[in-house]
């Protein structure tokens, strides 16, 4: 749980946000005094009470606050999630949205598991296809297809031992052996 969840689920407990049973999150007033006179603060006449969330251009609707001046933001399914379940999310988990609407963040929705977990469901149920990444296009790589080429000419054509060309390139023996023998790196093609 970060810093702005934290202070999120004080203004929860403090009344200032209210989470119905469908996972919406309402705004139901707005705090007065306690910051300038020094007094516990107090609700001004409480307001009808409106939807809090505002939609992002990842999809996920983020509840937007302030807290002693400072603006802060939260994704509302992780809230809701952890409302819900009365813990925090567990270290190395993400939410999964059962339906594939990111906007849909009713607790029966919603469920902890693991990356891999995550991905595998948007590709087998929702049917999103997993970028491309191999070769240079994953984030990892520290080669390019240039170089993946130039290795493998040079294990084929010079008398440099694979140790040498791997301290040339910044990578280990191991690699430069996969490489050469086209066990990794196979859209290269020399």
């Amino acid at each position: 749980m970060n810093d702005s969840e934290r202070a999120f689920l004080v203004q929860v407990a403090l009344g200032v946000f209210v989470i119905d049973t469908k996972g919406r999150i309402w705004r139901r007033g707005i705090m007065a005094g306690g910051s300038h006179c020094r007094t516990p603060g107090h609700f001004a006449a409480l307001r009808q009470r409106r939807r809090a969330e505002t939609s992002q251009k990842t999809g996920y609707p983020m509840v937007m606050f302030t807290v002693e001046g400072r603006r802060m933001a939260v994704a509302a399914h992780r809230i809701v999630w952890m409302i819900a379940h009365h813990q925090d999310i567990p270290t190395g988990m993400e939410l999964n949205h059962g339906d594939g609407d990111r906007a849909n963040h009713c607790p029966q929705n919603l469920e902890c598991v693991t990356r891999s977990e995550n991905v595998r469901h948007a590709c087998r149920v929702l049917g999103r296809k997993p970028k491309d990444q191999n070769g240079s296009k994953n984030a990892m790589a520290k080669l390019t297809t240039f170089e993946v080429r130039e290795i493998r000419r040079l294990c084929a054509e010079s008398n440099l031992t694979q140790d040498q060309i791997a301290s040339m390139f910044g990578i280990g023996q191991s690699n430069v052996s996969r490489i050469h023998l086209r066990q990794g790196w196979t859209q290269a093609i020399s």
